[in-house]
């Protein structure tokens, strides 16, 4: 596995109800990065889960980002995301904790000058990399299920969202794996997992295997393989490397962010899926496209995240040079209901891993740039215009989300 595969970090726009919206910018400590092979993390690491991960910022409606605190969120944080009543949660992409193999998650209480530890449990899989809340509630007591993807080990953890904020572990036992986990996929590379259809369904991207597997969701937190006339994945041609999906917002339509390998074309895909209570859930793909110009050499270039616009009229794809040539730029594309076309690349900083869209600005993490940058997006063309100068960290900086 190589290690360009476990460099990742994040950056996430949470906005509570009322509130105007803030920057979360999260950082990895680059001298613990690594599992297996290619370093071991310490299993109890104080120092690192006491150092300041979690960047917070006000966001001006001019665009520019005010700082209000830094928060010890975790070692080596790669996703945050919105949690129950006022509260965040923190993923430390780490594969050993208190001895045991696993990574862990962090809830955090928002406060109007920053955020404060309320707990932290294990994922109970390795390498954790993205999470998801439930968008319905699963008792009376207003829980939710936490979907977590553990992209070191390929699982995926069903942890409980209390209506209090707080993590706790485990949903109901699955027919694919351990309690509260679904089978560990035997090439592993689990970068994501994500509700489809309000509820119903999960696609969760399996990069080395190049297929999205589809699984039916219970509110109750049973995931379980589609029924035997449905579909169980999709499968994809070899080397795309499936990794991010993101939603449009009023068809049954999703935008595929492939990352591919160092010898493969950057490629976004177009999928459809149909639902029905006949035949279950069909995904399929629509069209592939590059997310680079013909003039650009593919090689070493790799695509991370993807965002459509609120009216679905546009869809953003960040692609990663891994090399020191700095191609790394930002894919727009139109899209008019069946096909995405690309109209422009903006250049943006090095290895930008993912990227947020919020109040009518973009916001990209430059992992490699250890820097954040801003730019204004139209709403009549969808082009981006860069809006001041890189918000520069003391190390990595990678995720975004607008929430």
């Amino acid at each position: 596995m190589s290690a360009r595969l476990f460099l990742l970090a994040a950056v996430a726009v949470v906005a509570s109800a009322g509130d105007p919206a803030k920057l979360y910018v999260s950082l990895y400590d680059t001298s613990t990065r690594g599992c297996g092979s290619e370093g071991a993390l310490p299993a109890d690491d104080a120092a690192g889960y006491s150092k300041k991960s979690l960047y917070i910022y006000d966001i001006g409606s001019d665009g520019k980002l005010t700082k209000l605190s830094e928060v010890a969120a975790g070692l080596n944080v790669s996703w945050v995301t919105k949690g129950q009543e006022d509260s965040i949660y923190a993923v430390s992409e780490v594969c050993l904790y208190n001895g045991s193999k696993t990574g862990t998650i962090g809830a955090f209480k928002i406060k109007k000058d920053g955020a404060s530890f309320i707990n932290r449990i294990p994922t109970g899989g390795q390498g954790p990399v993205f999470a998801e809340r439930s968008p319905i509630e699963k008792s009376a007591k207003g829980s939710r299920n936490l979907l977590v993807a553990n992209y070191a080990e390929g699982s995926v953890s069903i942890l409980t969202a209390e209506a209090n904020g707080a993590i706790s572990p485990g949903g109901p036992s699955s027919s694919q794996g351990k309690p509260g986990k679904t089978a560990t996929h035997e090439a592993r590379l689990l970068p994501a997992a994500t509700f489809v259809d309000g509820n119903s369904y999960l696609l969760v991207p399996a990069l080395a295997l190049d297929k999205v597997d589809i699984y039916r969701y219970s509110g109750d937190g049973y995931i379980e393989p589609v029924s035997k006339q449905s579909q169980p994945y999709l499968q994809l041609p070899s080397g795309f490397g499936p990794r991010h999906i993101a939603y449009h917002p009023n068809l049954h339509t999703a935008f595929l962010a492939n990352e591919g390998g160092a010898a493969t074309p950057a490629r976004l895909s177009v999928l459809e899926y149909t639902i029905s209570k006949e035949n279950g859930f069909f995904l399929a793909t629509h069209g592939t496209v590059s997310t680079i110009p013909a003039t650009m050499n593919s090689t070493n270039m790799y695509p991370a995240e993807v965002l459509v616009s609120p009216d679905g009229k546009f869809v953003y794809v960040s692609n990663r040079d891994s090399t020191d040539e700095h191609r790394d730029n930002i894919a727009v594309f139109s899209f008019d209901g069946t096909a995405a076309k690309l109209i422009g690349n903006t250049k943006c900083g090095h290895y930008p891993r993912s990227m947020t869209l919020s109040g009518g600005f973009l916001f990209v993490g430059a992992q490699k740039g250890k820097a954040v940058d801003t730019y204004s997006v139209s709403t009549t063309t969808g082009l981006l215009t860069r809006v001041g100068s890189p918000l520069m960290f003391p190390d990595s900086v990678a995720f975004v989300a607008a929430i």
